[in-house]
Protein backbone atom coordinates (compact mmCIF):
# COMPACT_ATOMS: atom_id res chain seq x y z
CA UNK A 1 0.00 0.00 0.00
CA UNK A 2 0.96 3.65 -0.26
CA UNK A 3 1.17 3.86 3.52
CA UNK A 4 3.61 0.98 3.70
CA UNK A 5 5.83 2.57 1.03
CA UNK A 6 5.75 5.87 2.93
CA UNK A 7 6.67 4.13 6.21
CA UNK A 8 9.50 2.19 4.52
CA UNK A 9 10.86 5.46 3.14
CA UNK A 10 10.81 6.97 6.63
CA UNK A 11 12.52 3.91 8.10
CA UNK A 12 15.25 4.03 5.44
CA UNK A 13 15.87 7.76 5.84
CA UNK A 14 16.18 7.53 9.61
CA UNK A 15 18.34 4.40 9.39
CA UNK A 16 20.77 6.18 7.05
CA UNK A 17 20.86 9.39 9.10
CA UNK A 18 21.05 7.50 12.40
CA UNK A 19 23.83 5.24 11.17
CA UNK A 20 25.75 8.27 9.88
CA UNK A 21 25.31 9.94 13.26
CA UNK A 22 26.42 6.82 15.12
CA UNK A 23 29.36 5.86 12.92
CA UNK A 24 30.86 9.29 12.36
CA UNK A 25 29.12 11.93 14.45
CA UNK A 26 31.86 14.53 13.97
CA UNK A 27 31.64 14.32 10.18
CA UNK A 28 27.84 14.58 10.21
CA UNK A 29 27.97 17.44 12.69
CA UNK A 30 30.30 19.38 10.40
CA UNK A 31 28.17 18.55 7.35
CA UNK A 32 25.06 20.08 8.91
CA UNK A 33 26.92 23.10 10.25
CA UNK A 34 27.99 22.22 13.79
CA UNK A 35 31.62 23.28 14.00
CA UNK A 36 32.39 23.50 17.67
CA UNK A 37 30.84 21.20 20.20
CA UNK A 38 31.99 20.75 23.75
CA UNK A 39 31.50 17.35 25.40
CA UNK A 40 27.89 18.12 26.32
CA UNK A 41 27.12 19.24 22.77
CA UNK A 42 28.79 16.14 21.36
CA UNK A 43 26.71 13.96 23.67
CA UNK A 44 23.50 15.73 22.64
CA UNK A 45 24.35 15.48 18.94
CA UNK A 46 25.06 11.75 19.24
CA UNK A 47 21.87 11.12 21.20
CA UNK A 48 19.64 12.99 18.73
CA UNK A 49 21.36 12.26 15.42
CA UNK A 50 22.06 8.63 16.20
CA UNK A 51 19.85 7.43 19.04
CA UNK A 52 16.61 9.25 18.23
CA UNK A 53 16.91 8.70 14.50
CA UNK A 54 17.67 4.99 14.88
CA UNK A 55 14.70 4.75 17.26
CA UNK A 56 12.50 6.42 14.65
CA UNK A 57 13.83 4.01 12.00
CA UNK A 58 12.89 1.07 14.23
CA UNK A 59 9.41 2.48 14.85
CA UNK A 60 8.73 3.01 11.14
CA UNK A 61 10.12 -0.44 10.31
CA UNK A 62 7.87 -2.08 12.92
CA UNK A 63 4.90 -0.14 11.57
CA UNK A 64 5.54 -1.59 8.09
CA UNK A 65 5.25 -5.08 9.56
CA UNK A 66 2.08 -4.52 11.61
CA UNK A 67 -0.95 -3.30 9.66
CA UNK A 68 -2.70 -2.08 12.83
CA UNK A 69 0.16 0.41 13.31
CA UNK A 70 0.13 1.85 9.80
CA UNK A 71 -2.48 4.57 10.33
CA UNK A 72 -1.20 5.56 13.80
CA UNK A 73 2.30 5.80 12.27
CA UNK A 74 0.97 8.16 9.60
CA UNK A 75 -0.64 10.32 12.30
CA UNK A 76 2.63 10.26 14.24
CA UNK A 77 4.47 11.32 11.07
CA UNK A 78 2.01 14.14 10.51
CA UNK A 79 2.66 15.46 14.02
CA UNK A 80 6.42 14.89 13.78
CA UNK A 81 6.88 16.68 10.47
CA UNK A 82 4.41 19.45 11.28
CA UNK A 83 6.58 20.33 14.29
CA UNK A 84 9.80 20.06 12.32
CA UNK A 85 8.55 22.14 9.38
CA UNK A 86 7.01 24.72 11.73
CA UNK A 87 10.52 25.49 12.93
CA UNK A 88 12.51 24.63 9.78
CA UNK A 89 10.86 27.14 7.46
CA UNK A 90 11.14 30.15 9.78
CA UNK A 91 14.73 29.14 10.59
CA UNK A 92 15.56 29.30 6.89
CA UNK A 93 14.22 32.84 6.74
CA UNK A 94 16.09 33.86 9.88
CA UNK A 95 19.44 32.22 9.07
CA UNK A 96 19.57 32.29 5.26
CA UNK A 97 21.93 31.69 3.51
CA UNK A 98 22.31 28.10 4.69
CA UNK A 99 24.18 25.10 3.34
CA UNK A 100 22.77 23.06 0.49
CA UNK A 101 22.34 20.06 2.80
CA UNK A 102 20.05 22.16 4.99
CA UNK A 103 17.89 23.02 1.98
CA UNK A 104 17.80 19.35 0.95
CA UNK A 105 16.75 18.33 4.46
CA UNK A 106 14.08 21.04 4.47
CA UNK A 107 12.69 19.89 1.12
CA UNK A 108 12.59 16.30 2.37
CA UNK A 109 10.82 17.32 5.56
CA UNK A 110 8.20 19.28 3.62
CA UNK A 111 7.71 16.32 1.26
CA UNK A 112 7.32 13.93 4.19
CA UNK A 113 4.82 16.30 5.83
CA UNK A 114 2.78 16.57 2.63
CA UNK A 115 2.91 12.80 2.20
CA UNK A 116 1.68 12.24 5.73
CA UNK A 117 -1.10 14.80 5.27
CA UNK A 118 -2.21 13.15 2.03
CA UNK A 119 -2.14 9.65 3.53
CA UNK A 120 -3.94 10.78 6.69
CA UNK A 121 -6.83 12.10 4.59
CA UNK A 122 -7.28 8.84 2.67
CA UNK A 123 -9.96 6.45 3.77
CA UNK A 124 -8.63 3.17 5.17
CA UNK A 125 -10.79 1.11 2.77
CA UNK A 126 -9.13 2.67 -0.29
CA UNK A 127 -5.58 1.95 0.88
CA UNK A 128 -5.77 -1.72 -0.04
CA UNK A 129 -6.96 -0.96 -3.58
Amino acid sequence: TMIRIYLWANAAIYLILGAAGALNPNRLARAVGYFTLDNSGSSEFLVIYAGLELGLAAFFFIATRRPELERPAVLFSLCLYAGIVAFRLPSLLIYYPVRTITLILAAGEVALLLGAAWLARRRPQTEEA
